[in-house]
């Protein structure tokens, strides 16, 4: 701006030097004036460049300044993003721990699970073992009663069958079965509530502790023959009209006779 004040009081001096001088002619002021005209036109286009240099300038300055503004804000997403990721590991890392400790526990309960069912099956495997084998029964000629009126059954190893010492007894009912394996029941105790009654009278003894060869007899009117006694009380018997089997055979295994068929009472042989 300087430069262009300068060169406009030249072409005023030299406007009013050609005015105010006597000698110089119309075309030197022809001259003059365009020389000036030249000057102040190229004065004007570094007015507009220098104008407009200093506008990009200014406008390069904002970029720069909206770039720093835009890296710091890059700079805050990217750590919030760091904290977003770190956030989202910690939560992969509980649900693979929950998921783990799920599936031990599933584990756990499985093999629980597994362990007593296996425990039931040796013990119901122990207790099949533990029953009596049977074999069939083979009808003698000294038997009165004929195949087609006793019911045919498996013997028990050790026991006696004395069918034709039964006959006091309707065939295929429990007090017939208990007579055929114990002759020294009495021929007319009556119904098998009546038993220990009648047992007592004819001078057996009775109580309530299961004994091997003793007879069991329920208040809800039924008798059996004890074979076999285990410590916990669990028994082992043979008898008749057992779940409408009429025949005589072992049909529970072991099991406890309390509370099944009412009060209990053993008829021990003298």
């Amino acid at each position: 701006m300087k430069h262009s004040k300068t060169l406009l009081s030249t072409a005023g001096a030299l406007t009013l030097s050609a005015i105010l001088a006597p000698s110089v002619s119309a075309d030197q002021l022809d001259d003059n004036l365009a020389s000036i005209a030249s000057k102040e036109d190229q004065l004007t286009t570094k007015i507009k460049e220098k104008t407009a240099k200093n506008h990009l300038q200014t406008t390069l300055q904002s970029l720069v300044q909206k770039d720093d503004n835009s890296v710091i804000e890059t700079a805050s997403l990217k750590a919030e993003r760091l904290q977003v990721m770190s956030q989202k590991e910690t939560l992969k890392a509980q649900i693979a721990n929950r998921e783990k400790r799920a599936a031990l526990e599933a584990e756990a309960k499985a093999k629980a699970e597994a362990e007593a069912q296996a425990k039931v099956e040796a013990q119901k495997t122990k207790e099949d073992s533990e029953k009596p084998k049977t074999t069939e029964k083979t009808n003698t000629s000294s038997e009165n009663t004929t195949s087609s009126e006793r019911p045919q059954a498996g013997t028990i190893p050790g026991l006696t069958y004395d069918y034709a010492g039964a006959s006091s007894y309707p065939v295929g009912q429990c007090t017939w079965g208990v007579k055929v394996v114990a002759p020294w029941a009495g021929s007319f105790w009556g119904n098998a509530d009546q038993w220990p009654a009648s047992a007592a009278a004819a001078g057996f003894k009775t109580g309530t502790t299961p004994k091997v060869g003793a007879i069991i007899s329920w208040s809800g009117c039924h008798v059996a023959y004890v074979t076999d006694v285990r410590e916990d009380g669990m028994i082992q018997v043979v008898e008749a009209n057992y779940a409408g089997n009429q025949s005589i055979a072992n049909y529970r295994g072991w099991f406890n006779p309390i509370g099944i068929q009412g009060t209990v009472t053993y008829i021990y042989p003298n």
